[in-house]
């Protein structure tokens, strides 16, 4: 039961960049809208990639911890 909880924390965390890296690379109008006039990503986007990355690096620790 105590590794379940790091590997579901890699797994949520890896699903989120690559839905936030899909996002942000879309050829959807709002994205290709805002990267046009920001020059950056959708917020969704950016939610998504900061949160896998917490997400990830939270269920790595966890495991590394060994506990």
């Amino acid at each position: 039961m105590n590794k379940l909880f790091p590997f579901s924390m890699i797994a949520i965390g890896l699903v989120l960049l690559y839905m936030g890296y899909e996002v942000a690379n879309s050829n959807s109008f709002v994205s290709i809208f805002t990267h046009f006039f920001r020059g950056r990503p959708t917020r969704e986007a950016i939610w998504m990639l900061v949160s896998g990355g917490i997400a990830l690096t939270s269920g790595l620790a966890y495991l590394a911890k060994g506990k």
